[in-house]
């Protein structure tokens, strides 16, 4: 297409063209992103099927810190107020639940091999 644009409305058009392209594009993954957006689907986000196993079977709360910590990017200091917790106990929950997850992410790796 590229080749064809002649003139400067030819080139205008396929720009035209690009942009809806991306539009588009973007629209599907924003719907993706929308109907994904719970702390409680945040398995669904992502790819891995052993990690999405490991991320389905985390309890409710370590799902929730999970997707305010990582996919919301709130600080320590914001999600407990969220909770009414303090920032230090949040912390520590956090680290308990990476632990988590890091051991259940190897076990899952070595049932594979």
């Amino acid at each position: 297409m590229e080749d064809s644009a002649r003139t400067l409305k030819d080139y205008e058009n396929l720009v035209a063209w690009y942009d809806w392209l991306d539009a588009n594009h973007q629209r599907k993954d924003d719907f993706i992103d929308t109907i994904f957006y719970c702390p409680y689907d945040i398995h669904e986000l992502v790819t891995d099927a052993d990690m999405s196993v490991v991320l389905r079977e985390l309890n409710e709360d370590h799902k929730f810190l999970l997707f305010l910590s990582d996919l919301r990017q709130c600080s320590s200091v914001k999600i407990a107020v969220i909770r009414g917790q303090s920032d230090r106990n949040i912390r520590k929950v956090r680290n308990t639940m990476l632990k988590k997850i890091r051991k259940s992410a190897g076990t899952a790796a070595l049932d594979l091999a």
